[in-house]
């Protein structure tokens, strides 16, 4: 699905460091929490409110009023799309070249592996400019229709189950290569789970790829 020179760029996810990979995928949504939470802090008004509504819960719509909906909702649209293709990234090299690297008896589906990553990621993406578009009309106490939750349901549904599938290819064919045999689930479940529960599996399943790779992405 990638060309030769997007996939060479893609690559650089296998150069780096665990605390590099780390500051990229978790830095900079943390950065944009930050400017968020500094945007408040430093709006007299909205704080006023908001200590207000601590003994006033009724005031919520006072508070609402103040907000910028649109660029709230536009921060929350462009944070949700950058870190999915950041993490698309680190995916598709880590499925790409490990499967490149498992041994010739064994062989995995590396083409459900990228139907299933970009279907997970275009759901997420989907959801993510959907709620954009809702936004305004959740925060002005508008009811939502049995209709829109017809639609997020089944998509947050698909968007798990190719997430969770992609989590096994990756740790399934990581620790293929590391020990080049037939594994089972006893096998990588810790690199399962370390996939699964991010961002704490980049601490110690980043220094397996870069052993495995050594520097070296032309295999």
């Amino acid at each position: 699905m990638a060309t030769p020179k997007i996939q060479n760029q893609m690559n650089i996810f296998l150069k780096l460091k665990h605390w590099q990979l780390f500051c990229l995928l978790a830095g900079i949504p943390a950065i944009f929490q930050f400017v968020a939470m500094g945007w408040v802090v430093t709006n007299s008004d909205l704080m006023k409110f908001l200590w207000q509504l601590i003994f006033n819960p009724e005031r919520w719509q006072d508070i609402v009023a103040l907000i910028p909906v649109k660029l709230v909702a536009g921060y929350y649209a462009t944070m949700v799309v950058l870190f999915a293709a950041l993490i698309l990234c680190w995916f598709y090299s880590l499925g790409v070249k490990l499967c490149k690297r498992l041994p010739e008896a064994i062989k995995m589906n590396l083409t459900g592996f990228k139907v299933s990553l970009f279907i997970s990621v275009a759901c997420k993406l989907f959801v993510a400019v959907y709620m954009y578009s809702l936004l305004p009309k959740i925060l002005a106490g508008g009811e939502l229709h049995a209709t829109t939750f017809a639609v997020l349901i089944p998509l947050q549904l698909i968007a798990t189950f190719c997430a969770f599938y992609c989590f096994y290819f990756i740790a399934k064919a990581l620790k293929t290569v590391e020990l080049q045999q037939t594994v089972t689930f006893n096998d990588y479940a810790l690199e399962f789970f370390g996939i699964w529960i991010f961002p704490v599996g980049i601490w110690f399943i980043q220094p397996k790829i870069n052993k495995l790779f050594d520097g070296s992405l032309n295999v």
